[in-house]
């Protein structure tokens, strides 16, 4: 099962995300290289009023660097 399936799948289920699984999300989309998808990952977790913590920051750092986006 994909990380979005079973993201969307614990919603479904009642789950609310907070920093936690969002930073697993953020960060399986860190290894899969979809740094635009983690950027909407981080996106939604601000919208939904979860406040991200330095794990959630570091994950969307590395994805950034990783892909070339952010750039030293």
């Amino acid at each position: 099962m994909k990380a979005t399936e079973l993201f969307e799948q614990m919603q479904t289920q009642g789950c609310k995300p907070d920093s936690i699984t969002y930073c697993g999300l953020i960060t399986a989309y860190e290894r899969g290289g979809q740094w635009r998808r983690a950027l909407k990952a981080f996106e939604q977790m601000q919208s939904q009023g979860c406040h991200p913590d330095a794990a959630v920051f570091n994950s969307l750092m590395e994805v950034l660097w990783q892909s070339g986006v952010l750039l030293a």
